[in-house]
């Protein structure tokens, strides 16, 4: 989206993503090597979830150059997951589903990417699983988890605290 072409803005082309996907997330770079960069990640890349549709792979948006380049895969493969850049520069995600073996499974673990060196590392998980959630990074650095659904329950009133995230 180009902001500059007048008060209505304008939508451009861009390269091509190097796998189509949907409820991915798309999270800016604030810090490091890759800064301003966009990290995409997860998803739905098939209309099929049975036949490897849902996926771990990540890629690395650079604008400027419009291109879109892989980089290290998660540990977990998960479509509706949240993700968001803390304030040292690393991505936190969360939660999310995948399918297994005939059933949706809502995944509570998260993860943590650092830009720097394209390594993911497992961090506390969440108590429980859930897609379509939120995380806030609050003042202290610390994250907060909050609503989202887990094929059981709406979690609105439901928050969470990870307590092994570095801030």
């Amino acid at each position: 989206y180009n902001s500059t072409t007048g008060p209505s803005g304008s939508w451009i082309a861009v390269g091509a993503m190097t796998s189509a996907r949907g409820a991915h997330t798309a999270t800016l770079l604030n810090k490091g090597v890759n800064r301003g960069k966009v990290l995409v990640c997860g998803g739905q890349s098939s209309a099929n979830p049975t036949a490897g549709g849902i996926t771990n792979t990540c890629e690395l948006f650079t604008p400027g150059a419009d291109t879109f380049a892989l980089t290290t895969s998660m540990n977990s493969i998960r479509m509706g997951h949240t993700a968001i850049g803390i304030t040292n520069g690393k991505v936190f995600v969360s939660g999310g589903k995948q399918w297994n073996a005939g059933a949706w499974v809502y995944l509570p673990t998260n993860e943590l990417y650092d830009s720097n060196t394209g390594v993911w590392t497992p961090v506390s998980p969440l108590v429980d699983g859930r897609v379509d959630h939120t995380a806030t990074v609050l003042n202290n650095g610390n994250i907060v988890i909050a609503g989202g659904y887990n094929a059981f329950n709406r979690l609105d009133l439901d928050t969470e605290l990870p307590d092994s995230v570095p801030p």
